[in-house]
């Protein structure tokens, strides 16, 4: 992480979950993610979100797979706003994990 910004009352941002995960911190070049995504679309921040933790937030291949998937969704999210196009059908049942707890997402519910 370069030249972490710290604010008044903020921890260490070596031990600070909130401000500076280590998920998004600890990527070789030094950078932290938001650096890069900030600058995005929503759903290219996203899916670049995701592309940059794979297998850094949960080790296990099933939670890489299940970050690369989540980064494919975003991809086709906005391959589809960007030509207008139907959202491919591609896999159209996705589970989102929230504090984990997984909740099924239907990318049709989401479509305009």
């Amino acid at each position: 992480m370069k030249d972490a910004k710290t604010f008044p009352g903020q921890t260490d941002p070596a031990d600070d979950p909130i401000n500076y995960p280590k998920h998004y911190t600890s990527h070789p070049s030094g950078v932290e993610q938001i650096e890069i995504t900030e600058h995005m679309s929503f759903c290219l921040g996203n899916a670049i979100k995701y592309i940059w933790r794979a297998g850094l937030k949960d080790a296990t291949a099933e939670g890489e797979v299940e970050d690369l998937r989540k980064a494919v969704w975003y991809l086709n999210r906005e391959i589809a706003r960007l030509g207008k196009i139907p959202l491919p059908q591609v896999d159209s049942h996705v589970q989102i994990r929230v504090s984990g707890v997984s909740y099924p997402v239907d990318v049709e519910d989401l479509s305009d």
